[in-house]
Order: C-alpha cells, then sequence, then structure tokens
C-alpha cells in the first residue's frame, strides 16, 4: 500500500520506509511574500519573484518541517494555476525553486 499526497511531499511505501531520504541539491531563488496570520499561522498570500513580477497564492495546502532544506517551513501552495512549494527560514525569508521561479516567468 503507498499513500501519496503531492502537496506535502509525503509518501508512505513499505520498500522504501527504511531508507533515509537523499539531500535536495536544487536551486533556491529567493522571493517576497505577504502573509496573512489564520488561526495562529502565519501563511502566504502574495509573492514577488526577483524581476519584479507579483502573483496571488491562490490556495495553501499545508505546510511541514523539511529536514532536507536545513528544517525550512515547507508550504504545499498553488501559484499561477501551477502546484508547487515555497519554503520559509525561522527569520521569514522565503524560497521557491528555481526551476519554479522560471515557469512563473513565462507565464503572461
Amino acid at each position: 500500500m503507498c499513500a501519496f499526497d503531492p502537496s506535502s511531499g509525503n509518501v508512505s511505501n513499505k520498500k522504501t520506509i527504511g531508507r533515509s531520504a537523499a539531500a535536495e541539491h536544487r536551486a533556491l531563488v529567493r522571493i517576497q511574500v505577504v502573509t496573512r496570520t489564520e488561526q495562529g499561522l502565519l501563511l502566504p498570500e502574495r509573492m514577488q519573484l526577483p524581476d519584479g513580477k507579483a502573483l496571488s497564492v491562490s490556495r495553501v495546502y499545508g505546510c511541514r518541517y523539511d529536514g532536507m532544506r536545513q528544517n525550512m517551513l515547507r508550504y504545499g501552495v498553488r501559484i499561477g494555476g501551477i502546484s508547487a512549494a515555497m519554503w520559509m527560514r525561522d527569520d521569514r525569508i522565503w524560497f521557491i525553486e528555481s526551476k519554479l521561479a522560471d515557469r512563473l516567468l513565462q507565464q503572461p
């Protein structure tokens, strides 16, 4: 049996349960994020890419600590029709993967 939640990245499979996760080496891009607080949770509302393009976060699926990214909070979000991930450090600096930034810049 395998459970998969694409927005949070949670995968459980009896074949891989004993193996530790591989470290992620994908490049991150720093972004500016406007947040809101809802029931004590800090949620992203709008983001601005380094080139100045602003986009709304239409949905937040959830968040969790990501051990592969120095325990940053990983948010599963929907931005511009794309399901993606955003990370927030303890000092409230936000990041997305550079591949996602490139995709979002190509959108009209």
